[in-house]
């Protein structure tokens, strides 16, 4: 309560809650509040006008999970508690009712009225942007094989083909089956703060395959000759239950191994003795030999 001096004239005036810009207690009322000190009695007890609560303390909401990832856009922070026409004010000096916020970091809001008076402010949230995986780097390994790059631990990719469906739970490496644009981006499955999360990285560049040369092969052998005697096996499709077996020209068997699946590609070594040496690929549906040749 208030003691309010006041004037024959009895102009009232009411003190409200104190503001942060000034320290002290601010008065509203009927006239204008005099400038010197010439009041001439104080109201009775009983007609002591009560100081101005302010508005109520704000409550605020997250509108969401408070730990995201970044391209879901965040979090929208809600200030609620007050009459709709009530003005905000946020820690970081936001003046709207609702806040997006797509970053880590603490926010608390206060209401204030069109007399200036402010509420005490809402309870503190804390909003946590995950990390997100760069974009990976797509080149070729072969024809055939395209290759995300770099490989960090525990990442899986997403592969796009002339940005159609999207092809989840992918390894770094991806056939091209067809002539078309491809591009791939990672993501890490992570737990923080009790949420599970999957954040994804920005596409990479996209990279075009041209595979009109190759027709209907199946795979493809490369260098022939070789000046080494090293070979790369390059297949159009991930194979399962692979089985290759290489073959001198007179019935020799220098590398047999079988593949329960086979996604990338495969360096062989056919020795120093020139000649022809043959490659077959086998599996349930495919039977396929080249011919290499070692000068």
């Amino acid at each position: 309560m208030t003691r309010i001096p006041i004037q024959l004239s009895e102009i009232l005036f009411q003190t409200c809650c104190t503001t942060p810009q000034q320290g002290k207690p601010k008065w509203r009322g009927v006239g204008t509040a005099p400038s010197t000190p010439i009041f001439s009695r104080w109201l009775p007890p009983s007609s002591l006008v009560p100081a101005n609560p302010g508005p109520p303390r704000p409550t605020l909401t997250a509108q969401g999970k408070t730990t995201f990832c970044s391209e879901s856009g965040g979090v929208t922070l809600l200030a609620s508690g007050n009459p709709l026409d009530t003005t905000y004010r946020w820690n970081e000096g936001q003046t709207q009712r609702a806040l997006r916020v797509n970053r880590t970091g603490e926010f608390a809001v206060r209401a204030f009225n069109r007399i200036g008076c402010f509420s005490e402010p809402s309870t503190v949230l804390r909003t946590t942007q995950a990390p997100v995986p760069e974009a990976p780097l797509l080149g070729k390994t072969g024809p055939f094989t395209l290759k995300a790059t770099p490989r960090t631990p525990g990442v899986e990719y997403d592969w796009q083909v002339n940005n159609g469906d999207t092809l989840t739970k992918r390894p770094e490496f991806f056939k091209t089956s067809t002539s078309a644009s491809y591009r791939t981006r990672s993501y890490n499955p992570l737990t923080l703060n009790g949420e599970n999360l999957v954040c994804r990285s920005a596409w990479s560049l996209p990279l075009t395959v041209d595979l009109s040369e190759f027709d209907d092969e199946q795979f493809i052998v490369y260098p022939v000759p070789s000046p080494d005697g090293f070979v790369t096996l390059d297949s159009r499709l991930v194979w399962n239950d692979l089985n290759v077996n290489v073959v001198t020209g007179d019935g020799k068997v220098i590398f047999q191994q079988t593949y329960p699946t086979f996604d990338g590609r495969l360096r062989l070594f056919l020795g120093k003795q020139p000649g022809k040496v043959y490659i077959h690929a086998q599996t349930p549906d495919v039977r396929a030999t080249k011919a290499a040749l070692v000068p």
